[in-house]
């Protein structure tokens, strides 16, 4: 794993960039000084230090002074790097700004995933039944890893007032807002 001290001489923060970085130093012909730092793949920017690669992310969170980038680093090292991930708080894999990011566990990662279908509810959990004319509630069981059913409702925040509270009871120790969608 490259030092901290290779990292603050190579990048600094380009929040104007897409990959939110920006070479330091010329280190070959096509990294050079000034230039974006990072190459795109799989809706991920990546960089290269000492012939290893790096999320652009990671480089960010260190560079922002995130809180808990520290423990991301030392999990990183250890081989687990799936208990906490960086995320980006608007969703946008390609808004990749300091302020747009943020080091929570796998576990809040997923519960504040974004619904990605059209035409359904802005509130997690909700969605709109064509068959029924009626908002319908669902959480996933975190021991089953199956949705519940929660009812259906004429007002689509009822409907999210079912899913927080049950939310509330499956989750107890999370810390996270519920997050409503735009």
């Amino acid at each position: 794993m490259a030092t901290i001290k290779e990292i603050r001489r190579r990048f600094e923060l380009a929040p104007e960039l897409p990959s939110g970085l920006r070479n330091r130093i010329t280190i070959t012909s096509r990294t050079k000084a000034g230039m974006m730092a990072g190459s795109l793949g799989d809706s991920y920017y990546r960089v290269q230090v000492q012939g290893k690669s790096y999320s652009n992310t990671h480089i960010i969170a260190m560079l922002a002074d995130l809180p808990r980038w520290q423990e991301l680093r030392r999990n990183c090292k250890r081989g687990k790097d799936v208990e906490l991930v960086v995320d980006h708080i608007d969703g946008n894999t390609m808004n990749n700004a300091s302020s747009n990011l943020r080091i929570i566990s796998n576990r809040e990662n997923v519960l504040a995933g974004y619904n990605t279908k059209k035409g359904t509810s802005r509130y997690r959990g909700v969605s709109w039944s064509n068959k029924e004319n009626r908002w319908k509630a669902f959480i996933r069981c975190p021991d089953t890893k199956r949705n519940i059913y929660l009812g259906s409702f004429n007002q689509e925040q009822d409907a999210y007032k079912a899913y927080t509270i049950k939310a509330k009871a499956l989750y107890p120790d999370d810390s996270m807002d519920l997050k409503i969608y735009n």
